[in-house]
């Protein structure tokens, strides 16, 4: 969810809300959105902010020397993953 959050703060009202509009309307036509459309870039932002998030965590796992937060990191890594 934080980063849906991250990449919804990084569109102004407008955007957003065509974006939103675009998603709702026609769930048949979603490739063709893909292309070029609000709906694309919100997606691409949305992902962009995913990844981010997720290679910060693993980097924290790999560097982390506290068992529990390497235990606490890998779940979420785990969940993230594999949906567990």
């Amino acid at each position: 969810m934080a980063a849906v959050t991250e990449a919804v703060e990084n569109l102004d009202n407008q955007a957003l809300a065509q974006a939103l509009q675009e998603l709702r309307s026609a769930p048949d036509r979603f490739p063709e959105m893909l292309e070029n459309s609000s709906a694309s870039i919100l997606i691409d932002r949305i992902s962009a902010a995913y990844l981010k998030s997720f290679g910060e965590m693993v980097s924290r796992f790999q560097e982390t020397a506290d068992p529990a937060e390497a235990d606490q990191l890998w779940k979420h890594i785990d969940e993230a993953l594999f949906g567990r």
